[in-house]
């Protein structure tokens, strides 16, 4: 007797397969703020092969409600969505999971069902950056000071208590801070554009021996980041020579390129507006790496699930980056 698969069952491969098969390209995700008291939406944009007047109508809903109650909303390099939840028992923890594929998918459901992967004292409210480089190596600025360090082994009861200080001074003055695929560094720090690779210890002078290539202009600006094709995205909320809170793609600037040279560069096209005000967060994986038994096994997690306690500490020492 063959097994037939119900139509919910059928609809989750589909969905599942199509959204893992396609961010290795230039796929956008967004959750947003929430309208007239909503609790936030999780919104997942296949690549833009065109203008789009209206972004959000062309998105697919991927969870509902609650995907504003987060500190921190970004990705793993292998393709799982990290969160720190501002809300609830799992405040001021990391945790890691496939980006849902229900379009209502509450946020606390993700949250009871992803893996602990790191843990930070959510009654410090001084953590301002928290993001992944290509390789998995997770980068935060708390105190000025920045730090990296693997996805948490024991016996380090917070994630910085074992983290390595890369930079003991500024890092809290940027914009924004962010890799692209390559493993390069970029920071946005009082309207100048800087990359570099990153620093290895607190002796590295990282902003005075980076390269400048974005000279002018390069404020007022709601988001900032690399595709894994490389390209820069910028939403402007501001300026007088751009649609405001629009979305434009280009080439990353380089030899010290001023932000309105960069938008009117043939690289730089607008691709988008309207609704990127509403967005808390907008992101991208810089680099998918997802071998294909995994996308099985993640698939038989998601049909199979048997976890509805929480998020759980799978990570062992020795193995704190690995699939969790």
């Amino acid at each position: 007797m063959h097994s037939v698969l119900q139509q919910e069952d059928q609809l989750l491969i589909s969905s599942y397969f199509i959204s893992f098969s396609i961010m290795s390209f230039q796929d956008l995700f967004g959750a947003s703020f929430g309208d007239q008291g909503g609790d936030g939406a999780l919104y997942h944009k296949i690549p833009f092969e065109s203008y789009t007047e209206h972004w959000q109508y062309s998105t697919i809903q991927i969870g509902y409600p609650g995907w504003k109650e987060f500190l921190f909303l970004f990705f793993h390099p292998d393709g799982d969505l990290c969160g720190v939840p501002k809300t609830g028992q799992s405040v001021g923890q990391l945790v890691k999971a496939p980006p849902p594929s229900f379009a209502y998918t509450h946020q606390q459901d993700w949250v009871d069902g992803a893996t602990l992967v790191a843990l930070f004292n959510h009654k410090d409210p001084s953590l301002k950056f928290l993001f992944f480089d290509p390789e998995g190596t997770l980068y935060g600025v708390k105190d000025d000071k920045l730090y990296s360090g693997q996805l948490q082994s024991y016996p380090c009861p917070f994630w910085l208590d074992c983290a390595k200080l890369l930079g003991t001074s500024g890092w809290s003055s940027y914009d924004f801070l962010f890799f692209d695929s390559e493993g390069i560094l970029y920071g946005l720090k009082n309207g100048k554009l800087h990359k570099r690779s990153p620093p290895t210890d607190p002796t590295d002078d990282w902003l005075g021996t980076s390269e400048l290539i974005g000279t002018t202009g390069w404020r007022g600006l709601r988001f900032l980041f690399v595709m894994s094709n490389g390209e820069l995205y910028a939403v402007a909320k501001e300026g007088k020579n751009l649609q405001k809170e629009s979305l434009y793609k280009g080439l990353s600037p380089t030899q010290g390129t001023s932000f309105d040279k960069w938008l009117s560069s043939s690289s730089t096209t607008l691709i988008a507006k309207d609704g990127f005000d509403t967005m808390q967060f907008l992101m991208s994986p810089i680099k998918v790496w997802v071998p294909y038994l995994v996308l099985l096994l993640r698939l038989a997690e998601r049909l199979f699930a048997t976890n509805h306690n929480g998020p759980k500490m799978c990570v062992q020492p020795g193995l704190s980056n690995s699939y969790g």
